[in-house]
């Protein structure tokens, strides 16, 4: 983020005194690039890891396919009878083994290694993204602190403003956190799978573990139980993945085996038969893509071979032939949108590449043409959500860069540009929704994200001011409705043994419920908008709570009588609550008109009260802020010098074995000996780059109040005139 506004030193808040060299946004800064620059170290040394393990694969390969697990049953066979002797028999096969064991030692502490430091690394990458949320927080903190200090007369409108970013502060911070905690429990998932292999588990049962342990790492981390469901399964279906092709089965039993394991996974998460056949298709697209990758596929093919798989699986976990083919479609924008990724494309062209592919595999899987193109929008703008997932996009941008993916491949499918605009500005709702839901927020405050990006993509699709309120306000209501709807099951011990069982249900929430979150949603946001009057913004809330009520009666299967009922009884408390809410905000409004002040006091001495105790509240809060941000920084560095001792103790050790790997490679016999004591623990092995220099961290700047006026009124004293 840009830096805020130089604001006055600490020491005198209301003088014109220079700002100091580095104010704390500065220096958490500072921070930020010596974390990128242990990213940046680290992320070398992973990478240097992972050429020491395809070198020990590489070695290991030849000699796993001669020998391998079959070496005690070869050693059964008569072949003894060949030698002179029975003694040299064994002499060859202790060779053979030994040559085996050494080699498939090598090749998994070479994987061990690079796991453990990618791990580290992965941490790193994720305290690198906190800090720079913490650097936005100070930023917008130092911009209110400045307002606050030239316009003190503006205090009601800056408290209105404090308690915004408290209430919507994740509008601040970058889509990459959910990345991050995706990643970290993903690598939970695959160390508990890995241990489960080490303990001679079957494979089947190594994915179900995985899943298991990331699933429980992502609620651990506060992901909603879809979300960290969802996770469990896409990290069981890459375990499955893994083992499969260790395995040396076919690409479509690598593909099969990575859904099967998906779609259980998710099951034993808690997912929905829906939900869970799903991430069978996404498992099965993503592991027949990287198998046609490896193989040096065409991003077309890599791309067909996702749809192809996706369908698949889908299929055999159960999905009807139109689901199939969204799968199918889904998959394929994924795998064009990533290769595309590593061409270093321009997010517009992902989104291209991804909607491309899309239509082309629901064709190919026997979408309608309205469903392929559908298709393509649906691919184009997942890829953009994923791209701005990878970048410091703030979330409020992210739905709307997704609609214009979305548009754009519409019009590019050759849909009229105002059908092209109306779906784009629903696509916004949707990604909103989903963006929201994924940060935990509350079903109004999904709802205000929703209103945001839909009124913002109206407004550049040439919707008028009022056109483009009214329709933000509809999608507030429709967003907040099904943020309601999709809370979580009840658990049967936490239903009341007197409701009976048919209190168990998908969600507790009733039609009322549901329709008043809609109506107060669509209310605030059209109350905020300048372009609607109070009686649109009312009449909007209305429409929104019976269309909502009407809506999940017949989704429920109601009687044509019962869903009328329920739409006039929405309506009908719509109408009363919002009168009820503009009221008490017009009553609010006019208690803004009176007067609070002191007790008699001279004029001067009235306006020096404010500005003192302002400062002494802003040096009171720098102290305290200064002292717990030294703490942690102290912390935080001696974390730092212990993880770099042992990585140090890691690079030489896995040094060492990349020089043993030539022993092993060596032919001639002579040589072997000379390159082993070469590689002893004599031999020198350069780990500087991973040093670190402890910086000094910045010093407390001084804090003067004031001499206080005297005669400033404590708060008891104060009445209203």
């Amino acid at each position: 983020p840009s830096s805020p506004t130089p604001t006055p030193s600490p020491s005198s808040p209301s003088s014109p005194t220079p700002t100091p060299p580095c104010s704390p946004h500065c220096e958490c800064m500072k921070e930020v690039a010596i974390l990128e620059n242990q990213n940046e170290t680290c992320t070398g040394v992973v990478e240097s890891l992972n050429t020491l393990l395809v070198i020990a694969q590489d070695a290991f390969t030849p000699v796993n396919l001669t020998t391998g697990d079959a070496k005690d049953e070869r050693c059964k066979q008569p072949k003894w009878r060949n030698f002179v002797s029975y003694e040299l028999y064994l002499e060859a096969h202790e060779n053979l083994a030994s040559d085996y064991d050494g080699k498939k030692a090598a090749y998994d502490g070479a994987y061990q290694k690079w796991f453990t430091e990618k791990v580290l690394c992965d941490e790193i990458g994720e305290r690198l993204t906190q800090k720079r949320k913490d650097c936005i927080n100070l930023a917008a903190s130092a911009n209110l602190a400045a307002s606050a200090s030239a316009a003190p007369a503006q205090n009601a409108a800056l408290t209105a403003a404090v308690a915004n970013i408290v209430a919507f502060n994740w509008f601040q911070q970058p889509f990459v956190s959910r990345e991050v905690k995706e990643n970290t429990a993903t690598q939970k998932g695959l160390t508990a799978a890995a241990s489960a292999i080490a303990a001679g588990k079957s494979a089947e049962q190594a994915a179900a573990e995985a899943g298991a342990a990331t699933s429980q790492e992502a609620l651990d981390q506060g992901m909603p139980q879809e979300e960290a469901a969802k996770v469990a399964a896409a990290a069981a279906g890459d375990a499955a993945t893994s083992m499969a092709v260790q395995d040396k089965k076919t690409d479509s039993q690598v593909a099969a085996a990575a859904g099967a394991a998906a779609e259980a996974a998710a099951v034993s998460a808690g997912l929905s038969e829906s939900k869970a056949n799903e991430a069978a298709a996404k498992a099965a697209g993503k592991a027949a893509a990287e198998r046609a990758a490896v193989q040096g596929a065409s991003d077309t093919d890599i791309a067909a071979a996702a749809g192809t798989a996706a369908r698949a699986a889908g299929a055999a976990a159960g999905m009807t032939p139109v689901e199939a083919q969204q799968a199918a479609a889904a998959a394929a924008g994924v795998a064009a949108s990533e290769q595309a990724e590593k061409q270093n494309l321009s997010s517009a062209q992902v989104a291209s590449a991804a909607a491309a592919s899309a239509q082309k595999a629901a064709v190919a899987a026997g979408a309608s043409s309205s469903d392929a193109v559908q298709a393509a929008s649906d691919a184009a703008a997942a890829a953009a959500v994923k791209q701005a997932d990878k970048s410091d996009v703030p979330q409020s941008d992210v739905p709307i860069l997704a609609a214009a993916a979305s548009k754009q491949a519409l019009t590019d499918a050759g849909v009229t540009e105002k059908e092209a605009a109306a779906a784009s500005i629903a696509k916004a709702s949707e990604v909103a929704q989903d963006v929201a839901s994924d940060s935990g927020l509350t079903a109004e405050s999904i709802g205000t994200l929703a209103s945001t990006a839909t009124e913002a993509v109206a407004k550049v699709n040439g919707y008028s001011e009022a056109d483009a309120a009214k329709t933000a306000a509809k999608a507030a209501g429709a967003s907040a409705a099904t943020a309601v709807q999709q809370q979580p099951v009840v658990a049967a011990e936490q239903v009341d043994a007197t409701a009976g069982a048919s209190a168990i249900t998908q969600n507790a929430t009733g039609i009322e419920e549901i329709a008043a979150a809609a109506a107060s949603s669509a209310l605030q946001s059209g109350l905020q908008s300048p372009a609607l009057s109070t009686e649109e913004a009312i009449q909007v809330s209305i429409a929104s709570a019976k269309e909502t009520a009407i809506g999940v009666a017949t989704n429920e299967g109601k009687t044509q009588a019962e869903i009328v009922q329920a739409g006039a009884a929405a309506e009908t408390a719509a109408k009363a609550a919002a009168e009820q809410t503009v009221a008490d905000a017009q009553q609010a409004q006019q208690n803004e008109l009176v007067k609070v002040e002191s007790s008699p006091v001279d004029a001067s001495t009235q306006a020096s009260c404010g500005p003192y105790l302002t400062r002494l509240q802003v040096c009171s809060t720098y102290k305290t802020c200064y002292e717990s941000a030294l703490t942690a920084w102290r912390d935080r560095w001696s974390q730092q010098v212990t993880k770099m001792a042992a990585r140090k103790a890691e690079m030489k050790a896995l040094l060492m074995i990349k020089c043993f790997i030539t022993v092993l490679e060596e032919k001639a016999p002579s040589q072997k000996t000379v390159k082993f004591h070469a590689c002893g623990e004599t031999a020198i092995y350069n780990t500087s780059s991973l040093d670190m220099t402890q910086p000094n961290p910045p010093a407390q700047e001084l804090c003067d109040a004031g001499t206080d006026p005297g005669g400033c009124a404590a708060p008891a004293e104060q009445q209203v005139v």
